[in-house]
Parts: structure tokens; C-alpha cells; sequence
């Protein structure tokens, strides 16, 4: 009698395709699930930080570029004038000279905002102002006499 091997080695029967098919099905709805997962996440993410792109000094003063309207607060310092700054940024320092003499500024990060903190041999009067303009948001922040 003859058995159910063929003689070629092979079983009789077909394999069958559906287990490659179903693995083929899985992994495109893993990847399609997780480009969808990415899209929404990237349309939902919100970036509310508002960054420092420029500091340019000027007539006695100092001009800040932002990519947004940060939040202001002054703080009352004796001896010296504080702004705070709600936004985020690169550590910068260095001199004005301005009409009453030579001021000293600093801009440093911390844990909320940065910080604008400006000194002088004198008594400060500082003024400062905010717009938004072509190249994005301004600050110029002004000594006075």
C-alpha cells in the first residue's frame, strides 16, 4: 500500500497561508495605530512656553525678541531693578552706559522665568514697555536719568 508522504519529501497537504496573513494583519494595525497615536499627539501637544530669541543692547538700554507675549512682573528691589520674565532662555550679562553712569545687567533662568536684574552706583529709573511686531514679540527696557 502506498503511504501518505509524497516521494518528493513534501506532505500531501498544502500549507496554509492564513498564519503569515493574520501576522501581516496584526502589524499594519499596530503601525497604523501608532502613526494615528503619534498624529494626535503631535495636533494635541501644546507648548506654552514662550522662548527668548534675542537680546540686542541699545541706547541705554536693553531690547529682548521673544517668540511669544511672556508674562511681566516687576519686582520691587532696593538698590536695583527686577523684571520678571515668563519665559525660557539663555543666560546672558553685561554693561549700559547710560546718562547717570555705568549700569550692570544680568538675565539668568530660574525655576519659573528668567530674570532680569539691572545695578547701579545710583538710584535706577527704569522704564519698560512691551509689543508684539513683525519679528515676533518685544521688551525694551529703557535707564533713565
Amino acid at each position: 500500500m502506498r503511504g501518505t508522504e509524497t516521494e518528493n519529501g513534501e506532505h500531501s497537504t498544502p500549507e496554509d497561508p492564513r498564519p503569515r496573513l493574520r501576522r501581516r494583519f496584526f502589524a499594519s494595525l499596530v503601525l497604523l495605530g501608532l502613526m494615528v497615536g503619534m498624529m494626535i499627539g503631535r495636533v494635541t501637544q501644546h507648548s506654552g512656553d514662550v522662548h527668548l530669541l534675542a537680546t540686542e543692547p541699545v541706547n541705554a538700554g536693553l531690547r529682548f525678541w521673544f517668540d511669544g507675549e511672556p508674562g511681566l512682573r516687576e519686582l520691587a528691589v532696593d538698590g536695583g531693578f527686577v523684571l520678571d520674565i515668563g519665559a525660557t532662555g539663555q543666560a546672558a550679562n553685561g554693561y549700559l552706559d547710560s546718562p547717570g553712569g555705568r549700569v550692570s545687567w544680568r538675565l539668568h533662568a530660574t525655576e519659573q522665568a528668567l530674570q532680569l536684574r539691572l545695578t547701579a552706583l545710583y538710584a535706577l529709573q527704569v522704564d519698560w514697555a512691551g509689543e508684539p511686531d513683525e519679528r515676533g514679540w518685544r521688551l525694551e527696557v529703557q535707564v533713565r536719568d
